[in-house]
């Protein structure tokens, strides 16, 4: 009896939380659809790059071209070399020398760089367009 005199004489404000609810959920509505209207709009500029801003490798041997000539133009590049032992190495070109080639970030190894012998490569594959 003493529970009901109390919630009589605080005013209806206290217990009406419908309005104050869909107020709540009507925002959220509104920012969910901001939210993915933004995401819309980030992604359609993303994927709108055009093609000619694409990174392309700018290497072309000539017939005099020489292993460590082509080697000294990849610098900085990602490259495989093929040894003359059948192994393919994978990593990129940091330093040619007059008769090694130094590469580091070796695909599959993460703490390994090698020191390659510009003799035994038989061949050097790249990527021309990312």
């Amino acid at each position: 009896m003493a529970a009901d005199r109390m919630t009589a004489s605080l005013p209806n404000r206290f217990f009406n939380f419908g309005p104050v609810f869909l107020g709540i959920t009507g925002k959220v509505k509104q920012m969910k659809a901001l939210m993915n209207a933004l995401l819309l709009m980030v992604g359609l500029a993303v994927f709108s790059i055009p093609a000619t801003f694409a990174a392309t490798l700018k290497f072309e041997p000539k017939t005099t071209t020489t292993m460590r000539e082509a080697l000294v133009e990849l610098t900085k590049e990602r490259v495989t070399l093929s040894l003359e032992s059948g192994e393919q190495i994978e990593g990129i070109v940091t330093m040619v020398g007059n008769s090694v080639v130094y590469i580091t970030k070796l695909t599959g190894k993460v703490y390994y760089d090698a020191v390659i012998s510009i003799d035994k490569i038989n061949a050097i594959t790249l990527r021309k367009q990312f």
